[in-house]
């Protein structure tokens, strides 16, 4: 903050005939005060003790750049949004002349920012100089995880009891549904296969989304269309598939017998494993006995002797309840005692083999 000169520096050629006894120059010291022009005297002193004043004009700058010292910042994330302002970042930066102002940037932070970012400080002084430094800003905040569940997928359109499905989505603090409701769960009954997507916001504002696609399979039948499809019988020769139409008070005491809804040739979708009608091509296998307490024996023919396979069940809404990996010339037939929290229902039985799946359903009375 200080400068000074010497009456050398000022003088530019002083003399005299008899020799200068000594030269001085007044004032010969400044401070930030002093920034500009300054009118200073030279006086020169010859050997007989005569004296000689000049003025001459110093000018003062400052080019000294302000010391800058940051500290590490930690916001949390509210609303989506977070921000910082100077004085957080700012750890005791000084100038000599006096600071004009102190800016950091970024000062506004997202979702999108969560973690450690740098940002500058910039510290100006009074006479225009200018130093930076870096600093963190830890932004604390999560991105939700979205996801739908589905207590019924596909729905069957034309049956009441199963026509509609529960949305449950899960991930944040509140939602927002491409139908407008905002709600965790929501009830849907589509007449056509039909998306859902949902936006779920978590504790911090910052959101996610997920969608689901309900497949809706048409069963309703008869002239006036007031009736129900149903695939009946287990595709044995003694009792192969044979699509029927009936009253929908019947329906409910078949699909306890191991008829399922919809035309016998109509997929069926479990999880994520689109599955053909049941089928004994390829591989052949048989369930028995069928309906169950939730114990049965699964037989197998036709089986290679290299290689393993998987045997999954499914409840209806494509939750695996039992799952058991095979080697072939193992064993042909087996035992399979369900959980003893399964419930009394359809389920379905698969067996995965080398990328082909094959299916039969068998209904849990309790």
């Amino acid at each position: 903050g200080n400068a000074s000169i010497t009456a050398t520096q000022v003088n530019n050629g002083s003399s005299d005939a008899c020799g200068i006894a000594s030269l001085s120059v007044s004032p010969n010291t400044f401070t930030c005060a002093n920034v500009g022009n300054n009118s200073v005297t030279l006086t020169v002193i010859d050997n007989h003790g005569n004296v000689s004043t000049k003025t001459a004009t110093v000018t003062v700058v400052d080019i000294v750049a302000p010391n800058v010292v940051t500290q590490n910042v930690s916001v949390t994330l509210s609303g989506g949004v977070a921000s910082i302002t100077a004085a957080q970042v700012n750890n005791g930066s000084s100038d000599a002349c006096g600071i004009a102002s102190i800016s950091v940037s970024p000062t506004n932070f997202t979702c999108g920012n969560i973690g450690n970012n740098t940002v500058v400080l910039k510290v100006t002084d009074i006479h225009g100089n200018v130093s930076t430094q870096t600093a963190t800003v830890n932004v604390i905040g999560a991105i939700p995880v979205a996801t739908i569940n589905a207590s019924r997928n596909p729905v069957y359109y034309g049956y009441a009891p199963y026509s509609n499905a529960i949305l449950i989505a899960s991930g944040g603090v509140s939602n927002s549904w491409n139908t407008g409701a905002t709600t965790a769960s929501i009830t849907v009954a589509p007449i056509i296969t039909s998306t859902y997507s949902v936006t779920v916001t978590n504790a911090f504002g910052c959101t996610a989304s997920a969608n689901i696609t309900i497949e809706v399979i048409d069963v309703r039948c008869g002239t006036k269309l007031d009736k129900v499809s149903v695939c009946h019988g287990t595709g044995s020769t003694t009792n192969p598939f044979v699509n029927i139409c009936i009253s929908p008070s019947a329906v409910a005491t078949h699909l306890a017998h191991g008829d399922r809804l919809g035309n016998c040739n109509t997929s069926l979708r479990i999880g994520s494993l689109e599955l053909s009608p049941e089928s004994d091509t390829e591989l052949s296998f048989s369930v028995y006995p069928n309906p169950n307490n939730g114990m049965f024996n699964l037989s197998l023919a036709n089986v290679p002797n290299k290689g393993a396979f998987t045997v999954k069940v499914y409840n209806t809404v494509g939750q695996i309840v039992y799952e058991e990996v095979v080697l072939y010339g193992q064993k042909s037939s087996w035992s399979i005692n369900m959980p003893s929290e399964t419930q009394s229902g359809l389920y379905i039985v698969i067996i995965e083999d080398r990328g082909n799946v094959f299916r039969k359903t068998v209904s849990v009375t309790k």
